[in-house]
């Protein structure tokens, strides 16, 4: 195998002296890793043969990412030229982005095995091409979900980094999720449901975190005039909230804005994200916000009942005193009290999480 490549096509396929010296010169394929032998054995083999049915097992198996993600748009594209089936077992996200820089006529079916009951669903080629063509979903890897028990979709980095932290660290009480892919959207709040969306059509049990005041009207920057309820309706139907249920939460969204807006004050800070329903002195407009919190919940939209990722550790500012402060006061669920869903502290916020991916019967995955 040559280090460089043949000046000519004459030289790399003749055999005068001229080609003679330029193949003596490269490396003896034997010598080379076990990844590059399979990947070039793998071509060669295909170019052999004129086969139009192929099955392969794990083709990536041995190689880098670079390279598996090379193989399985080298592979793709000879199918394609020779007008074949390739048919792939493949458990790496790597290898299908490859396949699906290659060409949009791809079906995947993803199979499952939990709790001693097997699964198989095909999913659908336009879902499919979400993955290469949006731009936040193709730079997060969303696409190794698939191969994941479940995924949790944050706003922001921060916020992911620090939900991964705070589930590693139940792992070790036997209280958060194994085998669970964090990411974050991108894109903010605002993108989350772009995310999520294509993960559940695969079967994907997919839960997201948001701030509070998700719940509230309008752009958080500046209002929608055309649609202000855009971003609640893109991310309730992402999470396929059920016609009753959603006529149900209309209603107690509306309750809760109203709620919200009445404690609200000018000149202070925006009571959905600075306290969340600890702001709610009366207990019974409290437990409204919290049917909400509740039911959203279920479906695997988990709203942050404090007002956002900041109120888990008080008396760090938001800024860089924050993400130079939390790892350090982020605490540990085996000393700390560790209490119910409405204890209202990271611990039992990420336990709920966790059963929700966990529950075989749970809401909002088709």
């Amino acid at each position: 195998m040559s280090r460089k490549e043949p000046p000519s096509d004459k030289i790399e396929r003749g055999a005068d002296n001229e080609s003679i010296e330029f193949h003596r010169n490269a490396d003896l394929i034997t010598e080379l890793g076990d990844g590059i032998q399979a990947f070039v054995g793998l071509i060669a083999g295909l170019f052999s043969l004129q086969d139009t049915i192929i099955l392969i097992d794990e083709p990536e198996a041995f190689l880098a990412d670079p390279i598996a993600r090379r193989l399985g748009f080298e592979l793709t594209k000879i199918a394609e030229e020779r007008k074949a089936a390739l048919i792939i077992a493949t458990h790496r996200a790597d290898f299908i982005m490859g396949c699906l820089e290659a060409s949009n006529d791809l079906k995947i079916i993803r199979l499952t095995y939990l709790d001693q009951k097997a699964t198989a669903r095909e999913i659908e080629t336009n879902v499919i091409r979400e993955f290469n063509t949006n731009p936040c979903l193709r730079s997060s890897a969303a696409i190794k979900g698939l191969f994941h028990k479940g995924v949790i979709v944050a706003e922001a980095h921060g916020d992911r980094v620090f939900y991964d932290e705070v589930n590693r660290r139940l792992i070790n009480i036997s209280k958060g999720i194994k085998d669970v892919l964090f990411i974050d959207s991108g894109g903010g709040i605002d993108q989350i449901f772009k995310t999520i969306s294509p993960l559940r059509q695969m079967g994907v049990p997919t839960a997201a975190i948001v701030d509070m005041d998700f719940i509230k009207k309008g752009n958080k920057k500046k209002k929608d005039n055309n649609n202000e309820d855009s971003r609640w309706d893109q991310l309730v139907a992402a999470c396929q909230i059920s016609a009753n249920d959603l006529s149900f939460l209309k209603e107690m969204r509306e309750r809760g804005i109203q709620i919200f807006d009445k404690i609200k004050k000018n000149n202070e800070p925006c009571p959905y994200v600075h306290g969340g329903i600890n702001n709610i002195s009366d207990e019974t407009e409290k437990d409204d916000v919290k049917n909400l919190i509740d039911t959203l919940s279920n479906y695997g939209l988990f709203v942050v009942p404090t007002g956002a990722l900041e109120s888990w550790i008080p008396g760090l500012k938001k800024g860089p005193e924050w993400h130079n402060g939390w790892l350090k006061n982020v605490g540990d669920p085996a000393v700390d009290s560790f209490n119910s869903w409405w204890g209202l502290n990271k611990w039992s916020f990420m336990h709920k999480i966790a059963e929700w991916i966990n529950d075989p019967n749970r809401k909002g995955v088709g």
